[in-house]
């Protein structure tokens, strides 16, 4: 290994060494999952995610060399698949003390290829995608795309990467310190034209904010409603996107219940009614949308009655009444809504009644003193914020290559 240093002059065939690297281990990791464990077992991660810092410019020298570790595989052909990535590892770990000759291009190339290899080391591999979060591969991925903002490629692939490290609750927590949800929220507005970006954006924010209310708030500080309902308008007629849009305003919603924003809650209310009238048939939306508005209407049921979904929600009783999940959140917001029109009309015959008895005291009364009735409005009780296993972060089939 000292020796291929020495022989390797050329920065720029260096960095193109590494990204060729990447490209071998994304390859071989795709092709079996046992592979993922070697890389990790080799002690490739930390190489990944050293030298996507040292080419986005966070630090200036590049990761030590490691040493080939394939004793643990189980076969032959296991061990020799193992030493090959170790070898390859080995090579793409190979220190540049500077940057400065190699093109913006080269480096744009190997940063995409490096966050692409650490996303087929996270897929269906937990033990993979925990071990990336130790080894500050999500403050690597996040640092990347904010620093190639203006790149889609890296953007894209920077989504798809968070998504599957959010299925970790240890790296949802990591997000938080280095705002993963802002950066995914500008790469949706970027990416937004096209559907499959735009998908996984999505997924990425979902995923980011399940369960993690950190999360939730800067999601909601940072805009993300407004953006997410403006991208559910441009894609008005792709259910998959709808879908998607719904199940991250569920998640949003633990902590929309809890916020006074009322023109966010009016923003989010607006895009649900919306998208739900539209897709009466699609499982996906009414489930998660119906389940977006039980857990926002918790608290402020008086918004989710100003709303006129009475109808539509009566249509997917009839029409999932076989389905529990979707009959029950339909059911609740029903009865929600038939409780705020009773207290409204509670109030109103009240305030009549007031008006009138304050007339008659008026002229009997010279000071004409009102008398101001009390009352107290009830909710329905036992109705917690609505969380299905739906809810839990996923693979979707829309993953990409």
């Amino acid at each position: 290994m000292k020796h291929w240093k020495h022989e390797i002059k050329n920065q720029k065939f260096i960095a193109a060494l590494h990204a060729n690297s990447l490209a071998i281990i994304e390859k071989l990791v795709l092709s079996d999952k046992r592979a993922k464990m070697v890389v990790v077992e080799a002690g490739g991660v930390p190489v990944i995610v050293n030298n996507i810092e040292r080419y986005t410019g966070k630090i200036a020298g590049g990761h030590g060399e490691i040493l080939p570790d394939s004793g643990r595989s189980s076969s032959k052909k296991a061990h020799n698949r193992g030493a090959a990535l170790s070898r390859t590892i080995s090579l793409s770990s190979a220190t540049v003390q500077t940057v400065s000759s190699v093109t913006a291009q080269e480096q744009l190339v190997f940063t995409e290829q490096a966050i692409r290899a650490l996303c087929a080391i996270s897929m269906d591999c937990p033990e993979g995608t925990g071990h990336i979060g130790e080894m500050g591969g999500i403050e690597a991925v996040v640092s990347a795309m904010r620093h190639y903002n203006a790149q889609d490629a890296i953007l894209s692939e920077g989504c798809v990467t968070l998504r599957y490290l959010a299925f970790s609750e240890h790296n949802r927590a990591r997000m938080v310190s280095c705002n993963a949800v802002d950066v995914i929220k500008q790469s949706l507005v970027r990416l937004q034209i096209e559907p499959l970006p735009t998908l996984n954006a999505l997924l990425a924010l979902s995923n980011a904010i399940y369960m993690c209310p950190k999360n939730e708030a800067l999601a909601v500080d940072s805009g993300c409603v407004e953006v997410i309902s403006g991208v559910m308008s441009l894609h008005r007629a792709n259910a998959e996107v709808q879908e998607i849009g719904c199940r991250v305003y569920q998640n949003l919603a633990f902590h929309m219940a809890q916020s006074k924003k009322g023109s966010v809650r009016t923003t989010m209310l607006d895009s649900l009614r919306v998208t739900l009238i539209a897709f009466p048939e699609s499982r996906g939306v009414q489930l998660h949308g119906c389940a977006a508005l039980v857990n926002l209407s918790e608290i402020y049921t008086k918004d989710l009655a100003s709303h006129n979904l009475d109808a539509h929600l009566e249509g997917v009783v009839r029409r999932y009444a076989n389905d529990r999940e979707i009959e029950e959140q339909a059911s609740i917001l029903l009865s929600r809504i038939a409780e705020e029109k009773l207290n409204k009309s509670q109030k109103s015959t009240i305030s009549i009644i007031t008006r009138a008895l304050t007339g008659k005291s008026t002229s009997s009364n010279p000071h004409g003193l009102r008398a101001s009735p009390s009352y107290s409005r009830s909710r329905t009780a036992g109705h917690q914020p609505f969380a299905n296993p739906g809810n839990a972060p996923f693979l979707h089939d829309d993953q990409e290559e």
